[in-house]
């Protein structure tokens, strides 16, 4: 599957770009759409280096979800592409999230897991909570931000 123009959209919303390179707030340098591959301090990009960028994390993020075998609609996917864009595969792998997308993924549950990933570095961050009550929105009715 492929992200879809809403998923694209959704992502940069809650991405945001900037252009020169910062500490996120886990710490992580990033730039961006919240590129963290080839961000360092004393980076800075042009918008269009910054989509580029964006292009290749999305399909690298694709890639990776395919690679699961999960039985998603595009907006289950999209969802589920913003989640790992932001937090990472590993973290979805770990996840109770990932346990009940491979049983059902339209459990009605999942919707109760997508808040439980709001916190950076053990405190609640209120641009992740707002994210992820969206992202579970746009899992069950394909409607984000």
């Amino acid at each position: 599957m492929k992200l879809s123009q809403r998923g694209l959209k959704f992502i940069k919303y809650f991405e945001g770009c900037k252009l020169k390179a910062y500490r996120d707030p886990t710490g992580l340098t990033t730039i961006g759409y919240g590129n963290t591959r080839i961000a360092r301090l004393d980076l800075e990009i042009s918008r269009d280096q910054a989509e580029a960028l964006l292009k290749e994390d999305i399909i690298i993020k694709e890639a990776e979800i395919n690679r699961l075998n999960l039985n998603l609609n595009q907006n289950q996917f999209d969802a589920i592409v913003s989640f790992v864009f932001n937090l990472g595969i590993g973290s979805l792998k770990r996840s109770t999230l990932y346990k009940l997308l491979q049983k059902n993924p339209n459990d009605f549950m999942i919707a109760f897991e997508f808040p439980k990933w709001r916190k950076a570095n053990g405190k609640v961050i209120p641009g992740l909570e707002r994210r992820r009550k969206h992202e579970a929105q746009m899992y069950f009715t394909g409607k984000g931000v």
